[in-house]
């Protein structure tokens, strides 16, 4: 779809190293300051400073009026004589395929007949016109367009050509009405279940490319977008690779990298979500080295394991190497160092609930200190499984100490979201662990840290869904 074209003017030398290489850490060029800035250099004449900042934004922007303002400029100022035709080719390429390139396309086009004085460009007239019957505003209006040229052209032939790429304008047509609320909210996910449908029924080499030159269109709206860059590394990995920024802020990402692409991205200095990093590297060491260098790790940084951590290397002990004795080991290193966790002593005491071990289970109840689910756990295995004045004597107990139990958090996730923020959503809680989720942001854990600890009928962020209030974040700061 999209073709490289250089700069047609005096400009072109500064601007053509700029490539679409670090997608994620793009400068926001949507941002009203840069347009903002230019428009005063332009109004104030500073040329020389407006053509630095078009060679320093301009081949990463997708601002309708920026490329505008570029378009005057070289109408009004280059030391060249000027060839529209190959300024607006030039912008033609750059946002084929977008939702907003008709009026690029009809200026492209006027520009060609206005320099085809012996009508001898008409098949390459005809060819832009073909490649942009894709979903955009004011298709319909580039439809008539279409139409009467081709009627003007040859009324002999216009009916052979028009109804020949009439399917393919209706494909446009009706993909762009179910986009089109969509696009007008900037509601991406939605945009991209769409078009992930592949509903222009492209070739496969086509339809990447189509989704390629999307994702850079929305990354370009929103630079280093954690959900984008997400999205564009899930659905086409081997191009999002070469294109994409590994140097991001995001825990998220990073761990996501790591998995994708099969390459340690794990940041240790991750004050905010060390635990998880520490879990998810020792996933990815279980999945790429097998369960003896996952031992071997977990040994060597041991000393930096928070109780998260010793739960999820007892879980791996239990389940994948198959060591009950392993892990039963594992627990009691970590309720050594951290005697007062209840969530550790809860999921101890939980994983040999379920594996029926009967003997751990009664020396455990006895042993550690117990969370209300440790007691209702316990409760209802002796109901079903026990003595009824034992299942007695607990429930008695129980009300005896529930005033001073503490508050565990649920660990318990439903996915809301369908379709590719489903998927988004779904990755995101597969790098957390029990009721450890990712800190997003330093505000929101800064945040979260000084709000006192309270029993979980007082405190109500006991619950807190930290993606919602991410979530809520990003929609205000892209308004």
């Amino acid at each position: 779809m999209q073709q490289n074209q250089t700069m047609p003017h005096t400009i072109q030398n500064q601007s053509t190293s700029l490539q679409y290489n670090s997608i994620t850490h793009q400068h926001h060029t949507r941002n009203p300051n840069i347009f903002s800035q230019a428009s005063e250099l332009y109004k104030n004449g500073e040329n020389k400073e407006l053509e630095k900042l078009f060679a320093k934004f301009l081949k990463k922007s997708f601002d309708v009026s920026f490329w505008n303002l570029y378009i005057e400029y070289v109408k009004k100022f280059s030391t060249k004589k000027v060839n529209l035709v190959d300024v607006y080719a030039f912008v033609f390429s750059h946002f084929e395929g977008s939702y907003v390139s008709y009026e690029f396309i009809h200026e492209y086009i006027n520009q060609i007949e206005l320099n085809d004085e012996n009508n001898t460009q008409t098949d390459m007239i005809r060819k832009i016109y073909h490649r942009s019957f894709v979903p955009m505003h004011n298709l319909g209006l580039l439809w008539s367009e279409y139409e009467k040229w081709e009627i003007k052209v040859d009324k002999s032939t216009a009916k052979t050509f028009i109804d020949q790429i009439h399917p393919t304008f209706m494909l446009a047509f009706n993909t762009y009405q179910r986009l089109v609320p969509y696009i007008q909210s900037n509601a991406f996910f939605k945009i991209f279940d769409i078009e992930l449908e592949n509903p222009l029924s492209l070739q496969q080499k086509e339809y990447e490319t189509r989704l390629t030159f999307l994702f850079t269109f929305y990354l370009s709206k929103y630079p280093g977008s954690e959900p984008l860059t997400f999205l564009f590394s899930f659905y086409l990995k081997d191009i999002a690779k070469d294109k994409l920024d590994f140097k991001t802020d995001s825990t998220f990402l990073k761990l996501w990298y790591s998995f994708q692409y099969n390459k340690l991205y794990f940041d240790f200095e991750d004050k905010h979500n060390s635990e998880l990093m520490l879990i998810n590297y020792l996933n990815w060491i279980s999945k790429n080295e097998g369960i003896e260098s996952f031992r071997r790790r977990f040994s060597e940084i041991k000393s930096k394991a928070g109780p998260y951590v010793f739960i999820y290397v007892a879980t791996v002990e239990f389940y994948l190497g198959g060591s009950r004795e392993g892990a039963y080991q594992t627990f009691m290193e970590g309720i050594e160092k951290y005697n007062d966790n209840p969530t550790l002593n809860e999921q101890f005491f939980q994983m040999f609930l379920k594996a029926g071990d009967e003997d751990n289970v009664r020396l455990l109840f006895k042993k550690l200190k117990k969370t209300e689910r440790m007691w209702d756990m316990m409760i209802e295995y002796e109901f079903l499984h026990g003595e009824l004045e034992d299942y007695k004597n607990l429930l008695v107990q129980k009300q005896k100490e529930s005033d001073v139990l503490p508050a565990v958090p649920l660990t318990y996730f439903k996915i809301k979201s369908s379709g590719s923020q489903g998927i988004y959503e779904s990755m995101m809680h597969s790098f957390e662990f029990l009721d450890l989720q990712i800190s997003t942001t330093d505000l929101l854990s800064d945040f979260l840290s000084k709000i006192p600890v309270l029993s979980k009928n007082e405190n109500i962020f006991f619950n807190i869904d930290n993606f919602k209030i991410v979530e809520l974040l990003l929609t205000l700061s892209s308004k």
